[in-house]
């Protein structure tokens, strides 16, 4: 029978950041908890979650594709109640104008196995700004 015999192990102490540090990136989405207007649609939108208006109600998506007239090709979520949505079994991608593109927003999160949620701050500002 073989024993496992104790080890000594040695950590470097880490050194705190400076207040200054914390600071030197711009705050991501994450940090913001809000929508980001969209100033300008460009090829560096593709990939990021947005959130689009259709019928007068408000989807998250993702952007697949930019072009030249100020379309973004959206792959959205459908809604199943108020701030739950889900991906379709066939996906939905349709071309919104720029208006359409209410702006960039985090990542919705998981509620269940199906269902995602947007951020709690988000979606409030959806509700005002649309309801």
């Amino acid at each position: 029978m073989h024993l496992l015999q104790p080890t000594e192990k040695t950590f470097a102490p880490v050194s705190e950041p400076s207040v200054g540090a914390l600071h030197q990136h711009p705050p991501t989405l994450q940090e913001t908890k809000a929508i980001q207007p969209i100033p300008d649609v460009n090829e560096e939108l593709i990939g990021k979650w947005c959130v689009v208006l259709y019928d007068n109600d408000p989807y998250p998506g993702i952007i697949q594709d930019i072009n030249t007239e100020s379309y973004a090709l959206v792959k959205t979520m459908h809604s199943v109640g108020a701030n739950r949505f889900y991906w379709p079994m066939k996906d939905d991608v349709i071309w919104y104008t720029h208006e359409s593109v209410i702006g960039l927003v985090p990542e919705p999160k998981p509620v269940t196995t199906r269902h995602m949620k947007l951020m709690d701050s988000v979606w409030k500002e959806l509700c005002s700004r649309f309801n």
